[in-house]
């Protein structure tokens, strides 16, 4: 760990909680990436308007910016580098996490989507994208100035 003072300070024990750890999957809900660990914690990634979190080799020079990186057990590192500083982190059990706890359902997860039947098949109204020619029919808005 690089840097601590992100949107929110990282934890003082966040470097030695994910030490040892593995990370078994990777998911998302909203706007945050979760780590799924192998003691049943995960790491919740906020990447804020600027961050990023990537896989280098461990001998790849540190970028300016890079706030936290963790050494994998494969040589790598996964590196997070955050420029604005607007990026959080946060390690723990999903259900202890504040983050998540005042989000709504997830709109694509199979227990909202079955709430609204399909027509002939098709996926409802609110899950279909927008035709290519866009919401306003093709026309597209002009200005004039005078």
């Amino acid at each position: 760990m690089h840097e601590r003072r992100l949107r929110r300070p990282l934890a003082r024990d966040f470097a030695r909680t994910l030490t040892g750890r593995r990370i078994e999957q990777v998911s998302r809900r909203a706007k945050y990436l979760l780590l799924d660990l192998d003691d049943g914690a995960s790491w919740l990634v906020h990447l804020g308007m600027t961050g990023t979190l990537v896989v280098l080799p461990a001998d790849e020079p540190r970028r300016v910016h890079t706030h936290v990186v963790a050494a994998l057990d494969d040589g790598r590192t996964l590196r997070f580098h955050d420029p604005r500083r607007f990026g959080l982190m946060r390690v723990g059990p999903v259900d202890r996490l504040a983050e998540l706890a005042a989000l709504g359902p997830e709109p694509l997860a199979a227990d909202v989507l079955g709430r609204f039947p399909a027509r002939d098949g098709a996926p409802p109204a609110a899950c279909r994208e927008e035709p290519a020619h866009g919401p306003a029919g093709g026309r597209r808005a002009s200005a004039t100035s005078t």
